[in-house]
């Protein structure tokens, strides 16, 4: 007798679904594709848009079944080659229940995360927010405002003593009216320096979508200044000073972020002294 057979998409889909009615207590329904502008990186399986009775539209995210030892490798590759664990840190996945609870536990300390309305081993079902993906928006524009919106609204979250974990800048969404929302806290990270390590990731990723531009350079230089309060500088320059190392290589992603390195160079070989926040127009 062979292996179980793994259920289909298809199958998990409508296993979850008919789980998530009995919860809420109302029919749901498929409202589409998620728009490209929002759409997360594809591993996380999101069959699509469903909507309830009364118009409101939810992600249905399913969990992710093929995990190597429940491990994201994109996230552990980056985490050892940072040597986060060797300053302490440690490092695991949120179950769907858990980011459930981790959800409102941001929404009560009135964080722009979008609420989610029901998880269980199979996936969780998460508000929908009408935006755009911030590296998409990055990319685009070739903009600095949304990197300014960004950096500030992380160390907001970091202020009310609550890290989301991976911060690439595709996962979050600016929505129409400018306001940040973070949409994935399945990474959780602990340890000394886990603030540093989120802002060097915002800072790393969001000049990869600016296309290494001297203006992205400038809004990290700006906000550096201003956080010295918030962060042990120390690993902020030894974070990026690592994403340097390992990214620029043309062993990682075939150097995809190379163009980046000289940027990193740059702020570090800039890095600011520490002077007084003061409020500042958005470009």
């Amino acid at each position: 007798m062979g292996p179980a057979r793994s259920p289909s998409l298809s199958e998990r889909t409508t296993t979850f679904l008919s789980a998530a009615q009995r919860h809420l207590g109302e029919e749901l329904c498929f409202a589409g594709p998620i728009p490209l502008e929002c759409v997360l990186p594809p591993h996380f399986n999101d069959p699509g848009l469903v909507s309830a009775k009364d118009g409101r539209k939810f992600v249905m995210r399913l969990a992710r079944p093929n995990l190597k030892n429940g491990e994201d490798g994109r996230v552990c590759r980056e985490l050892v080659n940072l040597a986060f664990f060797e300053q302490g840190g440690s490092y695991a996945l949120r179950s769907p229940v858990e980011q459930w609870r981790f959800h409102d536990r941001c929404r009560q300390a009135r964080l722009a995360v979008p609420a989610m309305v029901y998880a269980d081993a199979n996936g969780s079902l998460v508000e929908f927010i009408d935006g755009t993906n911030v590296s998409i928006l990055l990319a685009r524009q070739r903009s600095t405002g949304p990197m300014h919106r960004y950096l500030d609204d992380i160390r907001v979250n970091q202020r009310a003593g609550l890290i989301l974990g991976d911060r690439h800048c595709c996962n979050a969404i600016e929505d129409r009216d400018g306001r940040i929302w973070q949409i994935d806290a399945d990474v959780r990270i602990e340890g000394p320096c886990t603030r540093e390590l989120e802002i060097c990731q915002a800072i790393f990723y969001s000049l990869h979508a600016l296309g290494g531009s001297e203006e992205g350079i400038d809004v990290a230089l700006e906000f550096l200044a201003t956080a010295h309060a918030d962060y042990a500088m120390r690993y902020v320059k030894r974070f990026l000073a690592a994403f340097r190392s390992f990214k620029g290589s043309a062993a990682y992603a075939d150097g995809k972020y190379a163009a980046v390195v000289p940027c990193i160079s740059r702020i570090l070989d800039r890095f600011p002294t520490p002077r007084k926040e003061t409020p500042r127009l958005r470009r």
